[in-house]
Formats: structure tokens, C-alpha cells, sequence
């Protein structure tokens, strides 16, 4: 059970999307739903990544990592994600021996270029780097870059030009600025798209009954005739969350009935069922099976 000031949220509710959206819809706990349903997918993700270090692992780390960094092949052969193999690398002290450092010449360039223009295309060709790689050592040296504000000039561009053509490319280009940007700073302003296609209470309702199961798929996309950074943006406001699965079979409920009790999420039954550990746990705890004894967990 999950309690709020005056209503009570049953567990089981929160596996289902058309009961979410309408609670999100028509109650005024909306932020309460999706928080729990957000914390179930948090722990969901935290688990498929509490993967710990073998000593095997972190002695191929030990070898490989200086030589070729995070490789596509040593992502392959660890299993791992680049971002999980730089992180254990500076844990234990590794580096990479053929990353480009920075030289005193490129730190000089930085300093006296970046808080004029921040990290521009220029300053990228120059110093052979990415804006991603230039603003993380420029915070780290404490270097401040020139924040681009709406002059009064740009906000009356904004106001006439926005309500008929959006955040359009030439917007786009007149201001140096990505549209997600302008759409916030038009949002902000009151201003409104005209020519935006609002979204019907049918297409919602076809978005609740098949996203879920199939997410923003090509027949989906045709059939709603949006493209999928509308769908996705709006499957997102809506609380909507894409579950790739097959979907339980009569037989597969049957096997799991008969052999769960006795021997758990085992290796057999996992390749017997084609699913994971956890969707077999959680799938028999839906339908009461009894947990098996600790000595059969396998």
C-alpha cells in the first residue's frame, strides 16, 4: 500500500498504465503517482547496474585500459558501459595513455578565448576537442564563459515571429540557440504556436493502450501521423513508460506454478521461459506462488 493525505494507492495499481494516467488525470495526487512509479523503475535500473567487479575483470582492466582506453572492444569483452569502465579506471588509479591532454599552450588558448565565446565551433576546430570536452575543463579551472542573454531586441523578434513559425530553423540560426531553448523562452513568455496540433483525447487513449507494450513504433507513428519526438514528449508528460515485453501465455503461468515453489528463478527455468530471474520472481509473486526454500534458490 502506498498512502497519501487522504487516499490510499494499492500496489497493484501502479502496474497499470490506463489506471496511472487516469489518476494522474483526474486526482490531485498526480505528483504522488508518478513519483512511485518512478522510484519502481529507479530500482528497477539501479539493480541491472550494481554489477560488481570480478577480480578477473579488474585485472583485464588493469592490462587493457592504459593501452586502448574504453574500447569497443574492451566495452565487449567486460560487458560493460564506457562510462562504467572510465569510472572504475580513475577508482583504481588507471589512465589512459593515449587521451589528449591538455598542453599549457591549449590552456592559455582556453583563458583568454572561452569567456568571450564559451565553447564555439571556432574554439572546437582550434583545440581539437568537444564543447563537452572544453566546458568540463574550463569549470575545472575555474574559467567563466559568456552567458548570452535575451536583449529586448531579440524578445520582440521572439513575440512576432514565434506564434507563426515556431521554433524554426532561421529562429534557430538568428539567435545561436537550439530550439528547445527558444520553445522554453517562448513558453515562458505566454507565447503559443498557432499552427501546433494539439493532442485529442483519442490519440491519448490509442498512446495508453499501445505504448506501453510496443513504444513509439513505426505503425504507432503512422497511425497517429506524428513523428516519435512528439510521441516520446508526450507519452513523457502523460507519465507513460515503454515496457518491452512479451506478454505471460497460459502455459507459461502453468510452468511457472509448478516448478517456482521448488526450485526458484533457476538457470533451467530461465532458459526454459526465455525471461529474466526478475521477471520470473515478480510474475510469481503476482500469482501468490509460494517462495521456495533457501537451500533451492539457485
Amino acid at each position: 500500500m502506498a498512502y497519501t493525505d487522504n487516499c490510499t494507492i494499492d500496489s497493484s495499481i501502479i502496474n497499470d498504465f490506463r489506471t496511472i494516467h487516469i489518476l494522474t488525470k483526474k486526482s490531485r495526487f498526480t505528483k504522488v503517482v508518478r513519483l512511485l512509479f518512478f522510484v519502481a523503475n529507479e530500482r528497477k535500473r539501479c539493480k541491472t547496474m550494481a554489477k560488481p567487479w570480478t577480480s578477473e575483470e579488474l585485472a583485464i582492466l588493469n592490462q587493457r585500459y592504459p593501452k586502448e582506453g574504453a574500447s569497443d572492444a574492451l566495452v565487449k569483452t567486460l560487458n560493460r558501459t564506457k562510462q562504467a569502465i572510465h569510472f572504475k579506471a580513475q577508482q583504481v588509479g588507471l589512465r589512459n595513455a593515449k587521451r589528449k591532454r591538455f598542453t599549457a599552450e591549449d590552456i592559455e588558448i582556453l583563458r583568454e578565448r572561452y569567456p568571450n565565446e564559451g565553447a564555439s565551433k571556432d574554439l572546437q576546430k582550434l583545440l581539437g576537442r568537444s564543447a563537452a570536452t572544453i566546458n568540463r575543463k574550463a569549470r575545472l579551472l575555474g574559467i567563466k564563459g559568456a552567458r548570452h542573454y535575451w536583449t529586448e531586441e531579440k524578445l520582440k523578434i521572439l513575440a512576432e515571429r514565434y506564434p507563426k513559425e515556431g521554433a524554426s530553423q532561421e529562429l534557430v540560426q538568428l539567435f545561436q540557440r537550439s530550439a528547445y531553448l527558444i520553445s522554453m523562452k517562448a513558453n515562458a513568455l505566454g507565447l503559443r504556436y498557432e499552427n501546433k496540433r494539439r493532442w485529442t483525447e483519442e490519440e491519448e487513449n490509442i498512446l495508453i493502450e499501445r505504448y506501453p507494450w510496443e513504444g513509439a513504433s513505426e505503425a504507432l507513428l503512422k497511425d497517429l501521423n506524428r513523428s516519435r519526438a512528439s510521441v516520446l514528449n508526450h507519452t513523457s508528460i502523460m507519465g507513460l513508460v515503454c515496457q518491452k515485453r512479451s506478454m505471460w501465455t497460459a502455459d507459461e503461468e502453468k510452468v511457472l506454478l509448478e516448478r517456482f515453489p521448488e526450485e526458484g528463478a533457476s538457470e533451467s527455468l530461465q532458459k526454459t521461459l526465455n525471461r529474466t530471474s526478475t521477471a520470473i520472481y515478480c510474475k510469481a509473486m503476482r500469482l501468490g506462488c509460494q517462495k521456495p526454500a533457501q537451500k533451492n534458490r539457485k
